[in-house]
């Protein structure tokens, strides 16, 4: 007996497929968190955040920082959903999703410590010149590694602009990178004891460079004035007073052999001798 067959409806489409949806999320945040990066160091750098007087800055470095940490967070997520792809089904794991998440929070740590020490050491020098040069406005800045590698700079300096026949410091206190992490291991790592001489001549950079700002233009005179305030700046940052007090006395020996000459008319003034000059103290 023949049967009519009756046709079936065909089977309803899916609307999509819920994982490539969630992988395209992740994709566009990713895409958007770099994007936002790129943004930020670019309007940043625009408006010369200097003149803002914050002791933070934002460069090159932090962008990549931003960056990696998009990847990071992606590669936790897609790990994550990985193991919960994988629990029903018995499966091994793939040893592509952990090496991912390895890779990206090895890199993370690595720049973030970069990161870290740079700002770390600009947040905590920055009062100690503000107070020693009489500058609310006066500011530390760690020269970033990168830019430093095409334009190398001296360890320590404050700009000078020169307008109707007189020179004008800057408030801003460059420091070598290489200074900023020898003062940043001196904190953290050293515990700021055993202090070294070439350690000595770091920790003066900051007190130097801020009598600059100060308003003391010649070199030599920066040099005696800075050693009053060598003890006050180590016990600032933490030191104990023997060791600030023992610091302190080599700089000024140190100082007191410094045969350089400096710009400056203050420059006759000195004798060979920075007890012979007066206190630039103004507390």
């Amino acid at each position: 007996m023949y049967q009519a067959q009756i046709p079936q409806p065909p089977p309803a489409k899916l609307l999509g497929n819920p994982e490539p949806q969630k992988s395209h999320l992740l994709r566009n945040l990713l895409l958007a968190a770099s994007a936002l990066s790129i943004v930020l160091l670019l309007g940043w750098n625009t408006i010369n955040h200097n003149h803002l007087h914050w002791p933070i800055d934002f460069g090159v470095q932090t962008a990549i920082l931003l960056f990696i940490l998009a990847f990071l967070i992606h590669s936790v997520i897609k790990f994550f959903q990985h193991l919960r792809e994988i629990k029903p089904k018995q499966e091994g794991l793939n040893p592509l999703y952990p090496f991912y998440t390895a890779v990206t929070l090895a890199a993370f740590l690595g720049v973030g410590y970069l990161e870290f020490r740079h700002q770390f050491v600009q947040i905590t020098t920055t009062p100690i010149i503000r107070k020693i040069s009489g500058v609310d406005t006066a500011l530390a800045r760690c020269d970033r590694a990168m830019a430093n590698l095409f334009a190398p700079t001296r360890k320590g300096y404050v700009q000078y602009e020169y307008a109707d026949g007189q020179y004008t410091s800057s408030d801003i206190a460059h420091f070598h990178p290489a200074a900023c992490a020898d003062i940043f291991n001196w904190y953290v790592w050293q515990g700021k004891t055993n202090t070294t001489d070439y350690q000595i001549h770091t920790l003066d950079m900051i007190s130097h460079e801020a009598v600059h700002i100060g308003g003391v233009r010649s070199e030599l005179i920066a040099k005696c004035a800075s050693t009053e305030w060598t003890e006050d700046v180590l016990l600032f940052l933490g030191a104990k007073p023997d060791e600030a007090k023992r610091v302190a006395e080599i700089n000024r020996k140190n100082a007191n052999d410094y045969q350089g000459r400096g710009p400056g008319s203050q420059t006759s003034a000195y004798e060979g001798n920075c007890d012979s000059l007066p206190s630039f103290r103004k507390d």
